[in-house]
């Protein structure tokens, strides 16, 4: 009778073991941990970072690469509050044309003043004024700000996805700006008409990859 008993007693005790091992496993729910990234300031790493920009015509398209000069990203305890950049516009370069004297010739054209005056104005700004996303702890953000192009300002939108990881921040974005509103006018169907398949669009697009530490 006592082994009987013993018998029933261990099943009894294996029986709730498994019913409490399942009642926690199925309350706790599978979340993915998002890292937080701390308040404070996180300087952008030049050297780490990378933007590359795209320009189309009607009839092709080029692209290539410009530096950042500067920048810095704010972060309080629930995410990006705030930041500033700059771009070196003299480092502007193209990577498509292998044909060394066409790629010099439109560099320089690039820099010159039928396009972003780079002597005059070497340095382009973004700086964020608004940052939201749909909820907290998600890492992909709507960011709005003030690009400044040859000492023109206008306001510009983009999304952008940023994660932590320890004191670096890895941020991603793809942003898209109409030169026009910059007084850039070479071959713009917004300056000049009857371009045919001479005109150049004025959308540039531009995908940033930024690096930066606390």
């Amino acid at each position: 009778m006592k082994k009987i008993n013993l018998i029933i007693l261990s099943v009894i005790v294996i029986a709730v073991s498994a019913f409490t091992f399942n009642s926690v496993n199925k309350s706790t729910p599978d979340v993915k941990n998002d890292l937080k990234i701390e308040a404070g300031i996180y300087e952008a790493n030049v050297k780490s970072s990378k933007i590359t920009w795209l320009g189309r015509k009607v009839t092709s398209s080029h692209n290539g690469t410009v530096e950042l000069a500067s920048g810095s990203l704010e972060f309080d305890g629930n995410g990006l509050t705030g930041g500033t950049f700059e771009l070196d516009m003299t480092t502007i370069k193209n990577i498509d044309l292998t044909d060394k004297k066409k790629n010099a010739k439109l560099v320089g054209h690039l820099k010159s003043d039928d396009f972003f005056s780079v002597k005059s104005h070497p340095k382009a700004t973004f700086k964020i004024t608004s940052v939201s996303r749909k909820k907290k702890g998600d890492n992909n953000y709507k960011i709005a700000g003030d690009l400044t192009i040859k000492g023109i300002t206008h306001p510009l939108s983009f999304p952008a996805k940023i994660e932590g990881n320890g004191n670096t921040v890895n941020a991603l974005a793809k942003m898209t700006f109409d030169r026009a509103k910059y007084n850039v006018k070479f071959q713009s169907g917004s300056f000049f008409e009857n371009l045919g398949d001479k005109a150049i669009y004025d959308d540039i697009e531009m995908e940033v990859s930024l690096v930066a530490n606390k």
